[in-house]
């Protein structure tokens, strides 16, 4: 099982970030067809081969990513397109394509 993490800093506050997570939620369903449900500022989800979740904070987005064996070998494109998306997100800018 292969497993990403990240942690970044931000300046959305805890509102602005929920809300930004949410474009990202909406992503993950659509998109990779992924379940997910809010526990306090806890994000979590899943889909077949891969789980998670993303943790917010006033000033900081956590996301703790596992992949199951069929998407382990996936797992640099994976981080890649993590980081492009978190990025974004942190960014404040409006999600369009894929998760």
């Amino acid at each position: 099982m292969a497993h990403i993490q990240l942690r970044r800093p931000h300046t959305l506050g805890l509102d602005g970030a929920r809300a930004q997570v949410e474009q990202l939620r909406a992503a993950l369903a659509r998109d990779l067809q992924a379940k997910s449900q809010w526990e306090d500022n806890e994000l979590h989800f899943h889909r077949p081969g891969a789980s998670g979740r993303v943790r917010l904070g006033e000033d900081f987005i956590e996301l703790d990513l596992r992949l199951g064996l069929l998407l382990a070998p996936l797992k640099a494109g994976i981080e890649q397109a993590v980081h492009q998306r978190l990025d974004a997100i942190l960014a404040g800018e409006r999600q369009t394509g894929p998760a």
